[in-house]
């Protein structure tokens, strides 16, 4: 299933139900694969569903602008006596509005922008949700990875130290060893208790996205890549959201110089007039027109179409900013995704940790070697596992940042 830009701004037209509908259909039940996840993620996360409320809303905002004014009534009437006699008279006026200088169009034009506004919105959360989502899921399985390296420290450590306490007598080394090694397995639990607080947290973040619970062992986390794309040349800035967002803001910006302007003109009000008189039995009517014009003597809103040229100027220029912001991070992703792939790939894997590390303990199983170095090749394989970990969720950010920042598919950014 492929997640495109279009695909998020067609959220637009589902109501919140409806998501949860769709993500029943779309693989939200038993997840099986990592894509799954990802895009159950787009369619059940709460900010998306939020977001999609706020485009309801500004396209309601199309029609209320859509509106024209209401026709009006006005209406009087006299009544009084005299010794000639009694005398009432009646005026009905009604007027309707005409609007001058294509307000109701500039109107229109500012919610337009806003509905576009909202859904540059939409794009900046789905991107973060999808980021947010995807290093989770993948931080999940490292911290498995982690855990299961730490418990088998732990084993070594409790069988070495079962040996020692079983003979008779130890030498001043060997009790030694002994104390680093009930040292170094404090140090491990304390590691795995911190590791411990992270997976929930993470399988929190997980839960809140796709609205329900993953276990460590679920096929839905990703496996380690073992083979990392290169990144094409991608310039096609429009389509990320702080292009969008930057894009929506001139449009706004622009739809109000058109409301400033068309605020210069006065609003006509033109309707046909009924008036009746009766006095001492005699009666008198007459139809005519009515007409209202305010006069642009003070002001031509002339302030306002100065405040509101401003605001273009100023959209204008965060519009620039965007673009140039969107090129320099290009660079920057590219070249952190690029530094941390070629680290991954230069530094050994952890099959080679592991075998050195049943060579270390079968020497000094024959008495070659001290606890010490048994104790620091563990913690040479912890710490080269998180370190590993960390460069991995670094390439990974940069990967899925770099291929949103250009425009394209956010799942390009994530193909295992």
């Amino acid at each position: 299933m492929r997640v495109s830009t279009s695909l998020l701004f067609c959220l637009s037209t589902l109501t919140y139900s409806h998501y949860l509908q769709a993500a029943e259909v779309n693989g939200c039940g038993q997840l099986k694969t990592y894509r799954e996840a990802l895009d159950c993620a787009l369619i059940r996360h709460p900010e998306l569903g939020a977001s999609k409320y706020a485009i309801d809303e500004a396209s309601k905002g199309i029609d209320f602008a859509s509106q024209r004014p209401n026709p009006e009534l006005a209406s009087q009437g006299i009544f009084g006596g005299s010794q000639s006699g009694n005398y009432v008279s009646a005026e009905m006026n009604f007027a309707h509005t005409f609007e001058l200088g294509g307000k109701r169009k500039a109107r229109i034009r500012s919610a337009e922008a806003n509905v576009a506004a909202a859904q540059g919105d939409l794009t900046r959360i789905s991107e973060e949700v999808y980021l947010r989502t995807a290093l989770a899921l993948r931080r999940v399985r490292q911290i498995r990875d982690e855990w299961d390296a730490i418990e088998d420290a732990l084993q070594t450590f409790s069988r070495i130290g079962k040996q020692y306490r079983e003979r008779p007598r130890l030498t001043p080394e060997q009790r030694a060893s002994l104390r680093i090694f009930e040292i170094a397995a404090q140090d491990y639990k304390l590691r795995q208790v911190a590791l411990e607080s992270e997976r929930e947290l993470r399988l929190g973040e997980i839960e809140f996205a796709l609205g329900q619970r993953l276990n460590v062992d679920s096929p839905a986390l990703p496996g380690r890549r073992n083979v990392w794309p290169p990144l094409p040349n991608l310039v096609s800035p429009a389509g990320n959201a702080r292009s969008i967002i930057a894009e929506g803001g001139l449009n706004r910006a622009e739809a109000g110089l058109e409301q400033a302007k068309a605020e210069a003109w006065p609003d006509v009000k033109v309707g046909p007039t009924l008036y009746e008189q009766h006095q001492s039995g005699q009666s008198f009517s007459a139809l005519g027109l009515n007409f209202s014009l305010p006069l642009p003597i003070y002001h031509r809103n002339e302030a306002g179409k100065a405040m509101a040229a401003i605001a273009v100027d100023r959209a204008e220029q965060l519009k620039f900013v965007a673009e140039r912001e969107n090129e320099l991070e290009r660079k920057y992703l590219r070249h952190r995704y690029e530094s941390a792939v070629a680290s991954l790939k230069q530094t050994g894997n952890t099959k080679d940790l592991l075998k050195k590390h049943e060579e270390t303990e079968s020497l000094f199983s024959q008495g070659f070697l001290s606890g010490t170095v048994v104790v620091e090749i563990h913690r040479q394989i912890s710490d080269f596992l998180k370190t590993q970990n960390e460069q991995e969720l670094s390439a990974e950010e940069a990967l899925i940042r770099y291929f949103a920042l250009s425009g394209h598919t956010l799942e390009e950014g994530s193909n295992e």
